[in-house]
Parts: C-alpha cells; sequence; structure tokens
C-alpha cells in the first residue's frame, strides 16, 4: 500500500465519527505510529533566501502547488517556512541517514478540511516505501517570527 493509497483508505473512513469529531478533523485510528519529526523555520531567514535568491530559491524547495497554495495569502512566506519546517520534519520522520531526497520530492497538501498530508514522490517515496511507512500526518502553525510543523509517520503493520 503506498503512501496516498493509505491515506486515502483513512480519510474514506471517517464516517465513523461525529459532525464535531469532523470537524476538529479527527481520523479513525490507523496503523502504529513509528516516528515523529518537528522542526521550526525562521520565517525572516525563508524572506530574505527570496529576497536574495528569487525564483532559483522557491523552485528549488517549493513545488508550483505550494507556491500556488501560499500565494493566495496576502504574505505567502509564513506559510512557505511551515511548508520548509515540514520538509525538515518529514526528514526526520522517514528517520534518513545518508542522501536527502530533493526538496520538491516532498509536497505539502491543504486538503479542502484545512487539513493538510505530506505527499511524496520519486526517492522521498521509496524512503517511505522501503522503511513501510505508509501515511505521514502534518500539522504547521507560524507565529510571530517562527514557523513549525510536525510530522508523524505511520504504518498500517
Amino acid at each position: 500500500m503506498t503512501v496516498e493509497m493509505a491515506g486515502q483508505q483513512a480519510l474514506q473512513s471517517e464516517d465513523r465519527y461525529t459532525k464535531n469529531e469532523k470537524a476538529l478533523g479527527f481520523l479513525q485510528p490507523f496503523g502504529n505510529v513509528v516516528a515523529v519529526g518537528i522542526d521550526l523555520a525562521d520565517i525572516s531567514a525563508v524572506r530574505d533566501s527570496i529576497d536574495h535568491f528569487g525564483a532559483r530559491y522557491l523552485d528549488r524547495i517549493f513545488t508550483p502547488g505550494e507556491r500556488a497554495q501560499c500565494a493566495e495569502s496576502s504574505d505567502p512566506t509564513p506559510h512557505l517556512a511551515a511548508r520548509f519546517a515540514a520538509k525538515e520534519a518529514t526528514i526526520k520522520a522517514l528517520m534518513i541517514d545518508g542522501h536527502i531526497p530533493p526538496w520538491t520530492s516532498m509536497e505539502v497538501r491543504r486538503e479542502a478540511s484545512g487539513r493538510c498530508r505530506m505527499h511524496l514522490t520519486g526517492f522521498a517515496a521509496r524512503i517511505a516505501r522501503d522503511k513501510r511507512i505508509d501515511l505521514l500526518l502534518v500539522s504547521l502553525s507560524h507565529e510571530a517570527d517562527m514557523a513549525v510543523a510536525i510530522v508523524v509517520a505511520i504504518t498500517s503493520d
């Protein structure tokens, strides 16, 4: 089962929950937590990188989907910083010791419900598959000049 399939399976099984539980974003219990990653990003540092490197930085770190979603905000930088933190937290949750996958192989996707999930492709997806990680839950936040992300890796085993 791929990360995508496991995530869809978990989301489709939400009909067991009450309206209030759904509003709060609860999921049916799914598998076992195998790792947690957390990272903090300095919003000013991300803003400085964007100012200094421009599109070269943005294209290297963020997918077109992430950029478009963040651009909907009057100030996209805190949202981009939170996504950068999520990518760093994903590397920790995947327990990567060696070569780090390309930044754009990890994409934060916000669902209509407001929940975020991590979508992996290429090398990052292969690492998750090899470690039997089926789902990556993501929580993002930003306040003042800091952004934080927590990623929880879940396996169906």
